[in-house]
C-alpha cells in the first residue's frame, strides 16, 4: 500500500512539474541565440526531480528518458549549444514520452522509448541526418548515395505520416475551440501541431509549407499570450490554411515538393490578416465605429477567396 501511495504521489508531483514545460521550452526557441539561462534552469530542475524520484522508485525508462533530456538541457544552460528547432522539438517529444508514461506508470518499465532515446542521443553527439536535398544533390549513381536517397523518402514518409495527423489534430482542436474559446489545453495542442509542422518543413526544404505554417504559428502565439482573441474571421481564415496545408501534403507525397503550390499568396493574406487585428497603440481616446467598420471590411477582403486553385 505504503508503495503505491508513493508511486500516486510520485506522478502528481511529477505532473505538476512538466506541466509548464512545453511552454517554456517554446519560449527557449523563440529566444534563438539570447537564451534564458534562468528559464532553461527551470525546466532542467523539473526533470531532474523526475529522474531522481524514478530512480528511487525502480521506474528505469522513465528516468532513462528524463537522464538524456536532462542532459541536452544542461547543455543549453551551460551554453554549449543553442535551442533550435530541432532541439526543442526533441526535448517536446521527450517531454511528450515523459507524460505518457506517467499516465500508466505501472507498466512505464515495459515500455518502447528506444526512438526518444536514440534522437536526444543524436542532439547530445550533434549529429542530425542530412536533409533529403542534401542526398538528392550527392546522388551520383554510387551505391552510397542511393542508401541515403532511400533514407531521406523514408525520413519524407515519415513527415507526411505525422503531418496528416497533426492537421487532422489541428481541425479537432479549431472545432473544439469555437465551443471552448478560452481553453488553453486546445490552443496549446493547436499551436503545437502547427509548430511541429513548421519545424519538420522547414528542415526538409519545403518553404512554403514552412512559411505558411509559420504565419499561422505568429497567430495562435498571440492568441495563447492573450494579445488577440479567437475571432470567427481567424477561425475562419485557419480552416482555409488546413485545407492549403492538405493540399500541400498531398502535391509533397505525389511528387516530393511543394513547389507548385500556391499557398504563398495564403500566407501573405494570413501575415495582414494578423497585422490588421493586433491591437493598435491608441492615438486617440477611442476609435470611431466607421474605422471599426472599415476593419471588418478589411479583415474580409485580405483573404483570398476560397474557390482559388491549389
Amino acid at each position: 500500500m505504503e508503495d503505491k501511495e508513493l508511486l500516486a504521489e510520485f506522478v502528481v508531483e511529477s505532473q505538476e512539474h512538466l506541466a509548464d514545460v512545453e511552454n517554456q521550452l517554446l519560449t527557449l526557441e523563440s529566444q534563438g541565440d539570447q537564451v534564458d539561462v534562468e528559464l532553461v534552469n527551470t525546466v532542467f530542475r523539473a526533470v531532474h526531480s523526475i529522474k531522481g524520484a524514478a530512480g528511487f522508485l525502480g521506474l528505469e525508462v522513465l528516468g532513462g528518458v528524463a537522464h538524456l533530456e536532462e542532459e541536452v538541457l544542461n547543455r543549453l544552460r551551460n551554453l554549449e549549444m543553442r535551442p533550435t528547432s530541432n532541439v526543442v522539438e526533441t526535448l517536446l517529444k521527450a517531454t511528450d514520452c515523459l507524460k505518457s508514461l506517467l499516465d500508466d506508470v505501472e507498466t512505464s518499465n515495459e515500455q518502447d522509448v528506444e526512438e526518444h532515446l536514440l534522437a536526444l542521443q543524436a542532439v547530445l553527439d550533434g549529429s542530425e541526418p542530412s536533409s533529403p536535398k542534401d542526398d538528392a544533390q550527392e546522388d551520383d549513381g554510387n551505391s552510397e548515395p542511393v542508401q541515403q536517397s532511400s533514407a531521406a523518402e523514408e525520413t519524407i514518409r515519415e513527415f507526411l505520416i505525422e503531418s496528416f495527423d497533426n492537421v487532422e489534430q489541428l481541425e479537432r482542436d479549431l472545432l473544439a475551440l469555437e465551443e471552448t474559446p478560452s481553453s488553453s489545453e486546445l490552443l496549446n495542442g493547436a499551436f503545437r501541431s502547427i509548430h511541429s509542422i513548421k519545424g519538420a518543413a522547414g528542415y526538409l526544404g519545403f518553404g512554403k509549407l514552412e512559411r505558411l505554417t509559420h504565419a499561422m504559428e505568429n497567430i495562435l502565439s498571440d492568441v495563447r499570450e492573450g494579445v488577440l482573441d479567437l475571432r470567427p474571421e481567424l477561425q475562419g481564415a485557419f480552416f482555409q490554411c488546413i485545407d492549403k496545408l492538405r493540399q500541400m501534403l498531398t502535391a509533397i507525397e505525389s511528387d516530393g515538393s511543394d513547389a507548385s503550390s500556391d499557398a504563398d499568396s495564403l500566407s501573405e493574406a494570413i501575415v495582414k490578416l494578423h497585422e490588421m487585428l493586433l491591437p493598435a497603440k491608441p492615438k486617440s481616446a477611442s476609435r470611431t465605429k466607421a474605422a471599426d467598420a472599415a476593419q471588418d471590411v478589411d479583415t474580409a477582403a485580405a483573404l483570398p477567396s476560397s474557390n482559388n486553385s491549389t
